[in-house]
């Protein structure tokens, strides 16, 4: 499990580099990170 949760903060930093509007989108919805959580794999698929 703590694979994984690496493999995530791994992954969402290089989305924050190479996409800074999830960063504004993120903090603007931040009640809404549970969801972003199930979103996220959904974009290498």
């Amino acid at each position: 499990m703590r694979f994984v949760y690496v493999l995530f903060l791994v992954g969402f930093f290089t989305l924050m580099i190479e996409f800074p509007w999830c960063v504004f989108m993120v903090s603007e919805l931040g009640i809404y990170q549970i969801d972003f959580l199930e979103v996220y794999p959904m974009l290498f698929y």
